[in-house]
């Protein structure tokens, strides 16, 4: 994708580029902001990396994102400059064979990559981690994840109904950005996956869009509260997309906000305990029609292929497919779950941010 569409410098001129991207199919419905040489170079400008540089072919279509490719889609997604490295990250994240992007662009299912940006950079660059974290309002959640789809339709083609094989769809197709907050008690989820503490990053996975939890938890003391919200989020996986984990496995992302989480950690509870317990809580028994089948150890483990009908069986294959981070706002304590697009992949993927 190079740049190449000159119109004048006018208002009429600008109006005119909007309306020959989206002739061109190079929208996600929604204007974009025509990628002006300038714009593109002060994207370029906060990067040490050659225009040049490839990083990877982005399917079905295979169209080559490059630096500057990228560059040119962020411009056009609304982003600042100073977005840019975030957004790189971000395409290198989904870049990953774990990802099998090819099979989250083409898919029938829902799914869209969730882009999560941990580290100092949230409060840099005022990424929303807080009130209606997951909603409109805030440029920085909002261009960074449209950019990330853009790149996605305009170098992969993922248009619906050719590229995009969604047969439903779903908002977060437009932009699916959320940053964790620094009030988490836990490790940030970058670090989680291996990146140093001084460092910030990106981890993507693919997600349908969140489903809200209630408060969980009002019982007469921390411990019982406690008990009662885990409890809650265990029967939610269960009741919500029992019956798609049950099918297909993957990892399911759950959202607490500061209050419930500083709740959990202040009771000794840190993200590998949680995980544990709901792996424990989320059984189900085995039913015929899966048990019989030989299916990859992501959808159904060797332990369990020669194993009776009704015998219990874990929703979410392990504990660490469980991808647990801090948001919202402390106001009430609630909490999100996001079920991924099971074996097939989407798996999370985490990639430092490299700034100037």
């Amino acid at each position: 994708m190079k740049l190449g569409l000159e119109f004048p410098n006018t208002a009429q001129g600008t109006l005119d580029a909007i309306e020959t991207y989206f002739n061109r199919g190079l929208t996600d419905g929604l204007p974009v902001v025509p990628p002006t040489k300038p714009a593109v170079e002060a994207m370029l400008a906060t990067v040490d990396r050659a225009a040049n540089e490839e990083l990877g072919e982005v399917p079905p279509r295979l169209g080559l994102a490059t630096i500057e490719s990228i560059a040119i889609n962020a411009v056009m997604a609304g982003c600042k400059p100073a977005y840019f490295p975030v957004v790189i990250a971000a395409v290198e994240a989904i870049l990953e064979p774990e990802f099998n992007l090819n099979g989250v662009q083409a898919t029938t299912n829902s799914v869209a990559p969730l882009v999560i940006v941990s580290g100092s950079i949230v409060d840099d660059l005022g990424f929303n981690y807080g009130f209606n974290c997951f909603g409109q309002g805030n440029r920085a959640n909002a261009t960074v994840g449209r950019a990330v789809r853009l790149v996605m339709t305009n170098l992969g083609a993922g248009h619906p109904g050719t590229g995009d094989k969604s047969t439903m769809g779903q908002p977060a197709k437009y932009s699916f950005c959320v940053a964790e907050s620094p009030d988490s008690p836990w490790e940030a989820l970058h670090v989680e996956h291996g990146l140093p503490p001084t460092t910030s990053g990106v981890t993507v996975m693919a997600a349908n869009y969140h489903i809200f939890l209630g408060g969980g938890g009002r019982g007469p003391d921390e411990t019982s509260v406690v008990n009662d919200t885990l409890r809650a989020y265990g029967d939610a996986v269960k009741s919500i997309e029992g019956d798609f984990l049950l099918q297909f496995g993957g990892q399911v992302g759950l959202v607490f906000n500061p209050y419930k989480a500083n709740l959990l950690a202040g009771q000794g509870w840190d993200k590998k305990k949680i995980k544990d317990y709901l792996f424990e809580h989320s059984h189900v028994p085995l039913p015929e029609s899966l048990h019989t089948r030989g299916e990859d150890e992501e959808r159904v483990p060797a332990a369990f292929r020669n194993a009776p009908a009704g015998t219990p069986f874990p929703l979410v294959r392990k504990p660490e497919n469980y991808q647990i981070f801090v948001a919202g706002d402390s106001y009430a304590s609630f909490a999100a779950l996001l079920v991924g697009w099971g074996y097939m992949g989407g798996y999370a993927q985490t990639k430092m941010i490299r700034r100037l």
